[in-house]
């Protein structure tokens, strides 16, 4: 999870992949591209953007699986009888 964070967040544009886009689309309003190589950077801005997602979407996914998976192990490892004791208490 920690480097699904980095990737997304990181300010450097190295590293972080929404700090790849920004630098590549201030580049390109700056005109510091050469014009042959203008579409190919916008493609890489959209796959950094798309990676930033994805990297985002699969983070939540893990969340889930973990939260889920801890709540079967609690309901698995938990006395037979602590659920009619809830109920009742």
């Amino acid at each position: 999870m920690t480097a699904g964070w980095q990737k997304i967040w990181d300010p450097h544009p190295r590293i972080g992949f929404l700090a790849q886009a920004q630098d590549l689309a201030m580049k390109l309003g700056a005109g510091a591209i050469p014009p042959e190589k203008i579409a190919e950077t916008q493609v890489v801005i959209f796959n950094a953007r798309l990676d930033a997602a994805l990297t985002g979407l699969f983070m939540v996914l893990v969340a889930v699986v973990v939260l889920d998976s801890a709540r079967v192990w609690w309901r698995t490892l938990r006395p037979p009888g602590a659920a009619a004791l809830e109920a009742v208490g």
